[in-house]
């Protein structure tokens, strides 16, 4: 079996073969995994910090259009195996490249590329990117090596941001339109709140009360009032499943769920514009139609 290729924009192999001090820390010397002062990453390290690399931390090749530019790495929460999570990552030019991250050692697994001025790439697997070793020092700096051939990218002190979107939402089959049946006698509730951080979404899903004989399906985000049927603006888990998110999808284990996905800038702007009313449904087996709703964002 070959070896796994480190692609992190996805133009060629990336190459470090010329050593770089980065901001005081000089890496060692290529034929060792690892850096000293850096120990292996764990979720907690990682989870709702922005990474800054500077123009000469080496994380892009001369041949990528984002060669010489600073850029920052956004990580979302980390879902209840505690090893995968969504990521982002933009550039000075406004370039942006997003996917999943799995953690053992630091394997990124690109969906979404758009260049500055370029059409975007969507596909499942559109770039694998595969770090042997990553590491984050006492001034929480992110480490990345290829392999034992390779020398470090070493980013700044990470920073926890700001997010561009908050909300809890509460869920019951009241608010549910037209169903198959009368749902007064189902006593389902649920909760979803979530986070949204550089184009990537970190929620957690509870559900109380599911019937037994029941199972949850499809959890959506849809444009509207709760008391009327809206389009889909993006999936929570389950169905439609969309392409950018066909890693690893977050499908509804038991009665919760945590998990950060990579979005769209389309599905960013939906979700942070206030005029857009939204609401969250979810489906289950028995009421394939919906099962309980609750509205994340009223009409102003």
């Amino acid at each position: 079996m070959n070896k796994p290729v480190a692609t992190w924009c996805g133009i060629g192999v990336l190459s470090l073969l010329v050593a770089r001090s980065v901001f005081g820390c000089a890496p060692e010397e290529a034929g060792e995994l690892g850096v000293v002062g850096f120990a292996e990453t764990t979720p907690a390290d990682l989870k709702y910090k922005t990474f800054e690399f500077g123009p000469d931390a080496g994380l892009f090749p001369e041949e990528d259009p984002r060669f010489g530019q600073s850029a920052t790495l956004f990580v979302g929460e980390f879902g209840s195996e505690g090893r995968i999570a969504g990521f982002a990552l933009t550039t000075d030019d406004g370039s942006l490249q997003g996917g999943v991250l799995e953690l053992g050692s630091c394997f990124f697994a690109t969906m979404f590329l758009q260049f500055a001025g370029e059409e975007p790439q969507i596909e499942a697997f559109l770039r694998q990117d595969f770090f042997e070793w990553c590491g984050v020092d006492a001034e929480a700096r992110l480490a990345l090596q290829e392999d034992d051939e390779t020398l470090p990218i070493i980013s700044e002190p990470a920073t926890e941001p700001t997010p561009e979107f908050d909300a809890t939402v509460l869920l019951s089959p009241e608010l549910v339109v037209d169903p198959p049946f009368p749902l007064d006698q189902r006593t389902e509730t649920g909760t979803v709140e979530m986070q949204l951080v550089g184009n990537v979404l970190s929620y957690t899903v509870t559900v109380d009360n599911l019937s037994e004989t029941d199972e949850v399906r499809d959890g959506q985000i849809r444009r509207g009032d709760a008391s009327e049927n809206g389009d889909v603006v993006l999936t929570l888990f389950g169905e439609p499943i969309e392409v950018v998110r066909s890693f690893g999808a977050p499908f509804l284990e038991e009665s919760s769920l945590t998990v950060s996905v990579f979005i769209t800038p389309d599905e960013a702007a939906a979700l942070t514009d206030t005029a857009s009313p939204l609401y969250i449904s979810f489906t289950s087996q028995q009421v394939s139609s919906g099962l309980m709703r609750g509205q994340l964002r009223d009409a102003p």
